[in-house]
């Protein structure tokens, strides 16, 4: 699938819209055990949907993001959908067709990180901290080197601590899909104590 590309999505027919492929990172932890760090994790697509499969046409919340593995390319059953749009409400697929993704969409990941016992809170208040002070986005990598430079010592991927009462929750904003180098660059993360 490329960009302009006609799917067949999750919820309905569209166009493509952004594609973004992700990577295994330390945030992840659960997939490291049978892959590598920097190993293909998924592919997201954002596509613009003109209706659904039953070619009912979408009227708001045109863009959606979903897994590539739930979308396919268009079948002739949904082809002839498009096409009997296309002659039949020319007016909305005009409309369909100007409609621009005014804001980013966010991807937001939920997270756990290990802390040492009684080091929750302390370790999720470093976490909005940098939060608070970081102008620009940021990758994983840079976020655990600043809470290592603010609480020294500390290993928070250590799984001889692993218990649930010493989890540090974190939701990353990943806006607009953005990935560098194989990282996603986030623009926001929040870490909660559970």
């Amino acid at each position: 699938m490329k960009i302009g590309d006609w799917i067949d999505g999750h919820d309905g027919i569209g166009q493509v819209q952004q594609i973004a492929e992700y990577f295994i990172e330390e945030y992840r932890q659960e997939y490291l055990r049978d892959k590598q760090i920097g190993a293909s994790s998924h592919t997201l697509i954002v596509y613009k949907m003109l209706c659904n499969f039953d070619g009912k046409l979408r009227k708001r919340n045109n863009f959606i993001s979903c897994n590539a593995s739930f979308c396919s390319p268009l079948s002739s059953d949904s082809r002839s959908l498009v096409d009997d749009v296309k002659n039949k409400h020319c007016e909305e697929f005009e409309k369909f067709q100007k409609l621009k993704l005014e804001d980013p969409l966010t991807h937001n990941i939920t997270s756990w990180l290990l802390a040492p016992e009684g080091m929750s809170q302390i370790i999720a208040d470093a976490i909005n901290e940098f939060n608070g002070s970081a102008s620009n986005d940021f990758t994983f990598d840079q976020l655990i080197h600043f809470v290592d430079e603010k609480i020294p010592g500390i290993n928070l991927f250590d799984t001889s601590n692993m218990s649930a009462a010493n989890n540090v929750g974190l939701v990353l904003d990943n806006r607009g899909f953005k990935v560098n180098k194989k990282r996603a660059l986030f623009s926001g993360v929040k870490a909660f104590v559970k």
